[in-house]
């Protein structure tokens, strides 16, 4: 294959091999011929709309195979798509929408109708097919592939804009470390909002494999995905380290499917101690370690690990993919004039890594300062290039290791987050003065903890309870956003120089805002019985029914144990993901009755 633009390459596979799975959903199957049939179709109908090569065009849609067929279609029309997580607030997608200045919105009839009022609604499976004879226009990899946002520092996201020529290349590069083929099933674990999904669908349709679209659901119950790796036959699954290690009790515990060849981490840092049962099973799966962010392209590094590396502290990101320049600076260099003399760092010696080379991202959607700021044309260590400033902190020397971020931005369960964006979200809400936020790590694993300062004249009453600010917070902020705690302080602590204490801050014996409610406002019988089964496993009570699991000490493994008994308990498979989406008392007993009365009425027929 000549080309090494995405809608190229998977075009040619629909005409190799039409009847070749390309796509599926649970139940749905779409073959290379039927998506590039499909897919020109909309791509047609985009073009006679006036779509022009170059424009960002919104697709919003749920995870199945027309979600798929809308992301090629864009492409096809020479446009670059926005993808649009249906789960997350209208008010987020509507910014994002008019940010990039998308004037179609590509949807799959379940999704997106709270978005007409930004843009014009195409819905993907009612385009007109008589349009055979508009010409679609050659993608060339100076061309726009996608615009993803991230978070951002200033409580407004970012869209990062990124080229053909930067994602063509990625699965060559990479293809230099890792073996895969047309023979091989992807899983598509992750949102098309975060990148990490580039890899996984775009991997494997431009080889002529499959890709299985994971479900929400399944993606949130790791015993689910570990059973949908055998029964869908996945040889290629990327996971966060996050994700993984809720999945390795059933991977180590019940046996690794036989047909998974790759295990791909990305999107947070690991240890090699931290899967050390995965390690240490042998030669299948093989585990890679592929350090990369928004900016450069999904990857920018390859490092496999094995048993060998268990006992390592640190965490190794390996080697630069073969078309990317890595260089280490002062960690506390300033802005950079264009055409700058940067040194590097002497080896062994931590610093901000800086990268150059073909997968480095055009820069950010209506951003230029932004831009300019962190897409950096220098000459750093005798090569002049334009360098993206990571604001990652690393160690090179045989290879490069991961030390931290050096600004405000944290990683949690795979998501890059600004903490200054929630920051910013908090601080919005009436009753509250200023908010401060922070990425925690104790005895209840990682997450994110506010403190909040009321606002003048009013009491600690005026903020309200942990889930008033929770339910605010979630029409603005993604799920993945939201702080489990939130705490009341009269004032923010500063340093002699006037400067924010952090360390001062997690230190104070801060007041957690309170919940809605205790024991005695439990409902019916099974509120109750759940109550009893949450003070088991969490070892507190009272449990009140507006109580939010994960705020009262709650994690993904207690999650995993509340559910197995619950399910032992009242008779019904109660999922991880139900958990999820129902995760007070008051939400989940009444799932739990509904489920039962369901399973009645079945038996009864």
């Amino acid at each position: 294959m000549g080309s090494v633009v995405v809608p190229s390459l998977v075009a040619e596979w629909g005409v190799r091999t039409p009847g070749a799975v390309a796509v599926s959903a649970g139940d749905e199957v779409l073959s290379y011929g039927d998506l590039v049939e499909r897919a020109d179709r909309l791509a047609r109908s985009l073009v006679e709309r006036g779509v022009r090569r170059g424009e960002v065009v919104g697709v919003c849609a749920g995870r199945g195979v027309d979600l798929v067929v809308a992301l090629l279609g864009v492409m096809r029309a020479g446009a670059a798509y926005l993808p649009l997580d249906p789960g997350h607030p209208v008010e987020r997608l509507r910014f994002m929408v008019q940010d990039a200045g998308a004037r179609f919105v590509v949807v799959d009839g379940g999704a997106g109708a709270e978005l007409s009022e930004a843009a014009e609604l195409v819905e993907v499976g009612a385009v007109d097919g008589s349009l055979d004879g508009v010409v679609l226009p050659e993608v060339g990899s100076g061309d726009l592939a996608y615009v993803i946002y991230t978070s951002g520092s200033t409580g407004v996201p970012k869209g990062v804009a990124v080229e053909h020529g930067a994602v063509g290349r990625l699965f060559g590069r990479v293809g230099e470390w890792i073996d895969w083929s047309a023979a091989d099933v992807w899983s598509c674990y992750h949102s098309v909002a975060f990148d990490f999904s580039v890899w996984e669908l775009w991997g494997a349709l431009t080889s002529g494999g499959r890709v299985e679209l994971v479900s929400y659901e399944d993606s949130r119950d790791p015993v689910a995905f570990a059973r949908l790796l055998g029964e869908r036959d996945i040889t290629m699954a990327s996971l966060t380290p996050s994700a993984l290690l809720r999945l390795m009790p059933h991977l180590v515990g019940e046996g690794v499917p036989g047909g998974l060849r790759h295990v791909v981490l990305g999107g947070e840092a690991v240890r090699a101690g931290q899967i050390a049962g995965l390690l240490e099973l042998g030669e299948r799966p093989r585990v890679w370690n592929l350090y990369g962010i928004t900016e450069t392209t999904v990857h920018a590094t390859v490092r496999e690990l094995s048993a060998g590396d268990v006992e390592g502290a640190g965490s190794p990101i390996g080697v630069p993919l073969s078309d990317l320049t890595f260089v280490v600076v002062d960690a506390g260099l300033g802005d950079v004039a264009a055409g700058a003399l940067v040194e590097e760092v002497p080896v062994g010696q931590a610093g901000e890594l800086w990268i150059s080379g073909a997968g480095v991202a055009r820069g950010y959607v209506n951003r230029p300062e932004l831009t300019a700021l962190r897409f950096v044309d220098a000459v750093v260590g005798g090569v002049s290039g334009r360098w993206y400033r990571t604001g990652d902190e690393v160690r090179w020397g045989s290879e490069f290791e991961y030390v931290g971020r050096l600004d405000r931005q944290v990683q949690l369960r795979g998501f890059r987050i600004e903490l200054g964006e929630v920051e910013a979200a908090l601080a919005a809400r009436e009753g509250v003065a200023a908010a401060v936020v922070e990425l925690v790590d104790d005895a209840d694993g990682p997450r994110l903890a506010a403190f909040v300062t009321p606002a003048a004249g009013a009491g600690d009453a005026s903020v309200g309870t942990l889930e008033d600010v929770r339910e605010w917070l979630s029409g603005r902020l993604p799920e993945h956003m939201l702080p489990s705690t939130v705490s009341v302080v009269a004032s923010l602590p500063v340093t002699v120089n006037g400067k924010l204490d952090r360390d001062a801050l997690r230190a104070m014996d801060a007041q957690p805002l309170p919940t809605r409610g205790g024991d005695d406002d439990l409902v019916t019988d099974t509120e109750r019985l759940l109550a009893g089964i949450w003070s088991d496993v969490l070892g507190k009570s009272p449990i009140g029914r507006d109580d939010y699991f994960f705020t009262i000490g709650g994690d993904s493994m207690l999650a995993l144990r509340l559910v197995a008994l619950i399910s032992k308990t009242v008779g019904t498979r109660v999922g991880i993901a139900t958990l999820y989406r129902n995760p007070t008392i008051a939400e989940l007993g009444a799932w739990v009755d509904a489920a039962l009365e369901k399973k009645a009425a079945g038996a009864a027929r």
